[in-house]
């Protein structure tokens, strides 16, 4: 935004946010995805389908599917983290009034 002339702020802001509920949906997918495939077939079905009670032996076989996508979120996290740092520093360029 710091780049952006003034008469733009509205698209760009749109497009900020458009792009940000774009990450939280897909952060939800990921997430989801990966605990259903980590946990057998028949616990993924109880726990979405709400069929189950969520007993300690279900809980805790999807427990170990939200772990592993936990850890494919922060393996996530790092790369961006590490794209971050190489992109380097930040240069803010004066804007032209159009």
């Amino acid at each position: 935004m710091a780049n952006t002339p003034k008469n733009l702020y509205g698209g760009i802001s749109w497009i900020l946010r458009t792009l940000g509920n774009t990450g939280i949906l897909l952060s939800y997918v990921i997430t989801m995805t990966v605990a259903s495939l980590a946990a057998p077939r028949y616990v993924a079905f109880e726990v979405f389908l709400g069929i189950s009670n969520l007993v300690w032996g279900v809980a805790s076989k999807f427990l170990i599917g939200l772990h592993a996508a936990f850890l494919i979120s922060m393996g996530i996290l790092a790369v961006a983290a590490i794209l971050s740092a190489i992109r380097g520093k930040e240069v803010r360029a004066n804007t032209i009034e159009i």
